[in-house]
């Protein structure tokens, strides 16, 4: 196997995998992968994150394609689960790459080592491990251990696995975290967004940006413990969820800016003004740097607009959240062979509309909540945003609101643009102790002229789709998999395979007894290639750990329908439609004992008519 990453490396073909699943599974079919399961309960699989996943292969891609190390470069997928993500990595990725795919469930590695196999992925190439994810990456600190790239995708925070995460990854290398907590990161829960970010979140209009800023800021305090720092190349909202990717470095002196990288936000509570409070001043002279606390605030006591009181949120990441360069080479990528990601059309406009935020100015005004503090008619975007650029000042879209006004305008001229339409188009007149009146009450310093300029255009505008509707109806992040799993799952893909096989040959009453006969000498059997395991070795050590799984643990297996059915033991239940549980572990811990398969004649004395 080459060690050098090779971009141009032909893709292994979807056709090396089986045209038909095992007889009893169906399969998850995304890029290059096909997923196996047997219920849909059984596998956590939301197809609205194709796009995290192809958008991570285009960005891992890109690292391989400039890293300038000869090694190959290591991989670590901390939560694996099925496994997916890890075997397109593993497919679609150049050569060139080790990948360790972990997760704690052993069902889920089970999972992963199956999916391996009848995804026909060398095992020189893809390790499943069972372990703690941070266990793992605390495990991997030292220079020879590290891993080149960590991808963090956890159902819900990543909060408690940054701080081993910054640790584990090479110097240079990429940090790939996910966030699916945005309730939490845009501001309905501000106690837990402190808890695990050490931030408070506000739910204003630009919350999601917010979010994502806030996670940011997490990940750095976590490096800067370690005299480690990020450079965000690419930090996105995304339907629901944060995505971001950075790299981590290490250099203590960097790693002291780091509180200057973070500011606080007042919010007005009548209006949309904000503003932001840095947390830290670095002068620089020479050679010499020197660092002091802020000073300010830098907002009055009273909003100067509306007069109502200010809310303090933050500290939040307030440098800039992307590498334009890099993103311009991930569109080059996408856009010279869009076939390879399914939803490259999407890549494509939400990476576009990025490219074109500017990048030194955190957080945005949102033009419907403008016009809805002043109960105006919302105007025409381009007719608000030239007025702006007439003025002399800078203005950009958000990746995460299409109505976004990013700018470096002070809000009082904000208002003025805003006060010089409303001249033009008057609006009820408002209460008198309405934000409306107080900031309507003021005559504008300028006029303003919303006259269509060509330079006030978003980049873009008209070429293509920038904002695409949702991915799906009823999207969302989806509940989990709350089907009962356990590693008999390899045993049923062993036993689904061996028949298969068996039924295909020409000699199928030989095959069968020779299949059966072979479960007797289990270490007799092999295939070519001894990395690989047979059928008839995955089955039995299967089998031994679904049996030392159920002996140690057997109340794990509780599910929502663990209470028991009685009347199941004297055989007077349907049992298709019963909402009780009829798995003998749960009629033992309900304290009922039998050693054999109930009978309908069987007579248990002072059992309720009822279920219960």
């Amino acid at each position: 196997m080459s060690t050098t990453p090779n971009p141009d490396q032909p893709q292994p073909p979807v056709s090396d995998v089986p045209l038909a699943p095992p007889p009893g599974f169906t399969w998850v079919a995304e890029g290059a992968a096909r997923i196996l399961y047997r219920s849909q309960k059984e596998v956590f699989y939301n197809p609205v994150q194709e796009f995290n996943r192809d958008l991570s292969i285009a960005m891992i891609r890109d690292y391989m394609t400039h890293s300038t190390s000869r090694k190959p470069v290591r991989i670590l997928e901390a939560l694996s689960a099925t496994g997916l993500r890890s075997i397109r990595y593993a497919k679609e990725l150049p050569e060139g790459k080790t990948i360790l795919a972990n997760d704690i469930d052993q069902a889920a590695v089970e999972s992963i080592r199956m999916n391996s196999e009848f995804n026909k992925v060398s095992p020189d190439v893809l390790v499943p491990n069972q372990d703690d994810a941070s266990m793992v990456m605390y495990r991997n600190r030292t220079k020879e251990t590290m891993f080149d790239v960590v991808d963090l995708d956890p159902y819900g925070s990543p909060a408690t696995f940054l701080d081993s995460a910054v640790q584990s990854v090479a110097d240079g290398g990429l940090l790939c975290v996910t966030a699916t907590d945005m309730a939490v990161l845009c501001g309905s829960h501000p106690e837990v967004s402190y808890n695990k970010y050490n931030a408070i979140a506000l739910k204003e209009k630009y919350c999601h940006e917010m979010g994502v800023r806030i996670l940011l800021g997490n990940i750095d305090a976590h490096a800067a413990r370690y005299k480690r720092y990020i450079v965000p190349l690419l930090s996105l909202s995304i339907d629901f969820y944060a995505r971001v990717f950075v790299r981590v470095y290490t250099s203590p002196a960097e790693a002291k800016m780091s509180a200057s990288k973070v500011s606080l936000v007042y919010q007005c509570v009548g209006c949309d003004t904000h503003l932001l409070q840095p947390m830290l001043k670095v002068t620089v002279n020479g050679k010499s740097t020197k660092f002091a606390p802020a000073t300010g605030p830098t907002a009055p006591p009273h909003c100067p607009h509306c007069n109502k009181i200010f809310r303090i949120g933050g500290p939040l990441w307030s440098k800039p959240m992307h590498d334009r360069e890099v993103i311009g080479r991930i569109l080059d990528q996408v856009k010279a062979d869009p076939s390879r990601y399914n939803t490259s059309k999407r890549i494509t406009a939400m990476l576009s509309v990025a490219s074109n935020e500017l990048p030194d100015l955190p957080l945005f005004y949102s033009l419907p909540a403008l016009s809805n503090t002043l109960h105006l008619t919302t105007p025409p975007l381009l007719s608000v945003r030239s007025a702006i650029v007439a003025r002399g000042f800078r203005i950009s879209e958000s990746h995460t609101d299409s109505a976004a006004l990013k700018t470096d305008a002070p809000s009082s001229v904000i208002w003025d643009v805003m006060r010089g339409w409303a001249k033009l188009h008057p609006p009820k007149p408002p209460a008198p102790t309405s934000p409306a009146a107080a900031i309507l009450g003021t005559e504008p310093s300028f006029e303003a002229d919303f006259t269509p300029r060509k330079e006030a255009e978003p980049v873009g505008r008209g070429k293509m789709a920038r904002f695409l509707p949702n991915p799906t109806e009823n999207w969302g992040p989806q509940a989990r998999a709350t089907g009962k799993r356990s590693a008999d799952i390899a045993v049923a893909f062993a036993e689904a395979s061996s028949s298969s096989s068996s039924s295909s040959s020409s000699s199928s009453s030989s095959s069968s007894s020779s299949s059966s006969s072979s479960m007797e000498g289990v270490e007799s059997t092999g295939t070519s290639d001894p990395g690989i395991p047979s059928a008839a070795s995955l089955l039995m050590n299967a089998k031994l750990k679904s049996q030392a799984g159920q002996a140690k643990g057997a109340k794990k297996h509780r599910s929502k329908s663990s209470k028991p059915c009685k009347l199941f033991l004297i055989g007077d239940c349907a049992r298709e439609s019963c909402p009780y549980s009829h798995d003998p572990i749960h009629l033992q811990e309900a304290g009922i004992e039998f050693t054999t398969a109930p009978k309908p004649d069987v007579n248990i004395t002072g059992l309720p008519t009822d279920h219960t």
